[in-house]
Protein backbone atom coordinates (compact mmCIF):
# COMPACT_ATOMS: atom_id res chain seq x y z
CA UNK A 1 0.00 0.00 0.00
CA UNK A 2 1.19 3.25 -0.96
CA UNK A 3 -0.18 7.11 -0.08
CA UNK A 4 0.67 9.30 3.19
CA UNK A 5 -0.48 7.96 6.36
CA UNK A 6 -3.79 9.87 7.66
CA UNK A 7 -6.35 9.80 10.20
CA UNK A 8 -9.52 8.04 9.04
CA UNK A 9 -11.51 9.18 12.03
CA UNK A 10 -10.75 12.49 10.82
CA UNK A 11 -11.54 12.14 7.29
CA UNK A 12 -15.00 10.29 8.02
CA UNK A 13 -15.62 13.41 10.10
CA UNK A 14 -14.82 15.97 6.98
CA UNK A 15 -16.66 13.49 4.32
CA UNK A 16 -20.04 13.92 6.38
CA UNK A 17 -19.33 17.65 6.73
CA UNK A 18 -19.00 18.13 2.83
CA UNK A 19 -21.89 15.82 2.41
CA UNK A 20 -24.20 17.64 4.64
CA UNK A 21 -23.06 21.11 2.70
CA UNK A 22 -23.80 19.20 -0.73
CA UNK A 23 -27.10 18.27 0.60
CA UNK A 24 -28.14 21.05 2.64
CA UNK A 25 -31.45 21.02 0.97
CA UNK A 26 -32.41 17.46 1.78
CA UNK A 27 -34.48 16.71 4.66
CA UNK A 28 -32.21 13.06 5.20
CA UNK A 29 -31.44 12.79 8.77
CA UNK A 30 -27.65 11.65 8.64
CA UNK A 31 -26.79 10.23 12.04
CA UNK A 32 -23.00 10.23 12.52
CA UNK A 33 -21.19 7.97 14.89
CA UNK A 34 -17.44 7.92 14.80
CA UNK A 35 -14.81 5.84 17.66
CA UNK A 36 -11.55 5.21 17.38
CA UNK A 37 -10.98 3.34 20.41
CA UNK A 38 -8.75 5.71 22.45
CA UNK A 39 -6.43 5.94 19.88
CA UNK A 40 -6.26 8.13 16.38
CA UNK A 41 -7.77 5.35 13.61
CA UNK A 42 -4.29 5.45 11.43
CA UNK A 43 -4.58 4.11 7.79
CA UNK A 44 -2.09 5.22 4.74
CA UNK A 45 -3.55 5.93 1.52
CA UNK A 46 -5.10 7.80 -0.91
CA UNK A 47 -7.11 10.21 0.94
CA UNK A 48 -9.66 11.86 -1.98
CA UNK A 49 -10.41 8.23 -3.48
CA UNK A 50 -11.12 7.40 0.25
CA UNK A 51 -13.26 10.82 0.85
CA UNK A 52 -15.28 10.05 -2.83
CA UNK A 53 -16.01 5.97 -1.42
CA UNK A 54 -17.67 7.66 1.49
CA UNK A 55 -19.31 10.26 -0.06
CA UNK A 56 -20.77 7.79 -2.78
CA UNK A 57 -21.89 5.31 -0.13
CA UNK A 58 -23.97 8.25 1.29
CA UNK A 59 -25.11 9.32 -2.14
CA UNK A 60 -26.51 5.87 -2.75
CA UNK A 61 -27.99 5.34 1.00
CA UNK A 62 -29.65 8.59 0.47
CA UNK A 63 -30.90 7.77 -3.30
CA UNK A 64 -32.19 4.51 -1.70
CA UNK A 65 -34.01 5.99 1.50
CA UNK A 66 -36.97 7.90 1.25
CA UNK A 67 -37.06 11.22 1.05
CA UNK A 68 -37.41 11.98 5.24
CA UNK A 69 -35.19 8.70 5.74
CA UNK A 70 -32.49 8.28 8.44
CA UNK A 71 -28.99 6.91 7.50
CA UNK A 72 -26.49 5.72 9.99
CA UNK A 73 -22.67 6.26 9.65
CA UNK A 74 -20.63 4.24 11.69
CA UNK A 75 -17.06 4.22 12.08
CA UNK A 76 -14.87 1.97 14.55
CA UNK A 77 -10.81 2.17 14.50
CA UNK A 78 -8.92 -0.04 15.88
CA UNK A 79 -10.90 -2.69 16.44
CA UNK A 80 -9.58 -6.55 15.84
CA UNK A 81 -6.93 -5.03 13.15
CA UNK A 82 -9.39 -3.29 11.31
CA UNK A 83 -10.98 -0.10 10.85
CA UNK A 84 -14.63 -0.73 10.36
CA UNK A 85 -17.50 1.65 8.36
CA UNK A 86 -20.83 0.96 8.07
CA UNK A 87 -23.52 2.35 6.39
CA UNK A 88 -27.33 1.89 7.21
CA UNK A 89 -30.07 3.40 5.10
CA UNK A 90 -33.95 2.47 5.33
CA UNK A 91 -34.41 2.24 1.77
CA UNK A 92 -36.09 -0.43 0.01
CA UNK A 93 -33.02 -3.09 0.06
CA UNK A 94 -31.98 -4.92 -3.03
CA UNK A 95 -34.13 -7.42 -4.62
CA UNK A 96 -32.47 -10.94 -4.79
CA UNK A 97 -31.91 -10.81 -8.92
CA UNK A 98 -29.78 -7.53 -8.38
CA UNK A 99 -27.53 -8.63 -5.45
CA UNK A 100 -24.66 -10.08 -7.97
CA UNK A 101 -24.85 -7.43 -10.07
CA UNK A 102 -24.30 -4.07 -7.55
CA UNK A 103 -20.62 -3.84 -8.10
CA UNK A 104 -20.62 -4.39 -12.19
CA UNK A 105 -19.79 -1.57 -13.64
CA UNK A 106 -22.60 0.87 -15.59
CA UNK A 107 -25.34 -1.01 -13.46
CA UNK A 108 -27.81 1.19 -11.85
CA UNK A 109 -31.25 1.01 -10.85
CA UNK A 110 -31.40 4.95 -10.92
CA UNK A 111 -31.01 7.54 -13.57
CA UNK A 112 -27.09 7.34 -12.71
CA UNK A 113 -23.83 6.02 -14.77
CA UNK A 114 -23.89 2.90 -12.60
CA UNK A 115 -20.22 3.56 -11.79
CA UNK A 116 -20.72 4.40 -8.05
CA UNK A 117 -20.31 1.14 -6.44
CA UNK A 118 -17.71 -0.26 -8.88
CA UNK A 119 -15.37 2.40 -7.77
CA UNK A 120 -16.23 1.88 -4.39
CA UNK A 121 -14.77 -1.60 -4.58
CA UNK A 122 -11.81 -0.74 -6.16
CA UNK A 123 -11.04 1.96 -3.97
CA UNK A 124 -11.58 -0.47 -0.78
CA UNK A 125 -9.52 -3.70 -2.41
CA UNK A 126 -6.70 -0.98 -3.72
CA UNK A 127 -6.62 0.26 0.27
CA UNK A 128 -6.37 -3.48 1.31
CA UNK A 129 -10.25 -3.93 2.38
CA UNK A 130 -13.49 -5.25 2.30
CA UNK A 131 -16.82 -4.25 1.36
CA UNK A 132 -20.02 -6.54 2.15
CA UNK A 133 -22.95 -5.31 1.30
CA UNK A 134 -26.63 -6.94 2.96
CA UNK A 135 -30.10 -6.29 3.28
CA UNK A 136 -31.20 -5.43 6.97
CA UNK A 137 -32.86 -7.97 8.58
CA UNK A 138 -35.72 -7.00 9.07
CA UNK A 139 -36.17 -5.09 6.20
CA UNK A 140 -36.34 -2.09 5.41
CA UNK A 141 -32.67 -1.23 4.04
CA UNK A 142 -29.16 -1.87 3.40
CA UNK A 143 -26.30 -2.18 5.63
CA UNK A 144 -22.52 -1.81 3.97
CA UNK A 145 -19.73 -2.48 5.96
CA UNK A 146 -16.46 -1.72 4.48
CA UNK A 147 -13.31 -3.25 6.78
CA UNK A 148 -9.72 -1.46 6.31
CA UNK A 149 -6.66 -2.73 7.58
CA UNK A 150 -4.83 -1.17 10.52
CA UNK A 151 -1.73 -0.34 10.23
CA UNK A 152 1.10 -2.31 12.13
CA UNK A 153 2.84 0.60 13.69
CA UNK A 154 -0.65 2.35 15.12
CA UNK A 155 -2.05 -1.41 16.00
CA UNK A 156 -2.95 -2.65 19.58
CA UNK A 157 -4.41 -5.55 20.68
CA UNK A 158 -8.17 -4.33 22.05
CA UNK A 159 -11.07 -5.29 23.74
CA UNK A 160 -13.73 -6.94 21.21
CA UNK A 161 -16.24 -7.25 23.46
CA UNK A 162 -16.27 -2.64 23.63
CA UNK A 163 -17.51 -3.26 19.85
CA UNK A 164 -20.51 -5.61 20.05
CA UNK A 165 -22.30 -4.43 16.70
CA UNK A 166 -19.25 -5.29 14.78
CA UNK A 167 -19.57 -8.49 13.41
CA UNK A 168 -16.80 -10.04 10.79
CA UNK A 169 -19.00 -13.18 9.92
CA UNK A 170 -20.03 -14.27 6.23
CA UNK A 171 -21.32 -11.14 4.20
CA UNK A 172 -23.54 -9.69 7.20
CA UNK A 173 -23.07 -7.28 9.90
CA UNK A 174 -25.64 -6.98 13.13
CA UNK A 175 -26.48 -4.29 15.65
CA UNK A 176 -27.97 -1.04 16.42
CA UNK A 177 -26.99 2.17 17.79
CA UNK A 178 -27.03 2.21 21.51
CA UNK A 179 -27.21 4.66 24.33
CA UNK A 180 -23.46 5.24 24.93
CA UNK A 181 -23.36 6.06 20.98
CA UNK A 182 -22.01 9.98 20.40
CA UNK A 183 -24.07 11.47 17.34
CA UNK A 184 -22.05 14.56 15.80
Amino acid sequence: QSGRVFSLGQLCIDAIGLWREINVDKETVLNADIQENGRVAMIRGDEERLRKMILNLLDNASQHSAPDGEIVFRMRGNSRGMHVIQIIDKGCGIPAENAGRIFEPFFSTVKRAGLGLCKVNNTVEDHGGVIHVRNNAPLPGVTVQVTLPVLPEFSEQVNVSDFPEIVNEGTGVQGSLGSADRVI
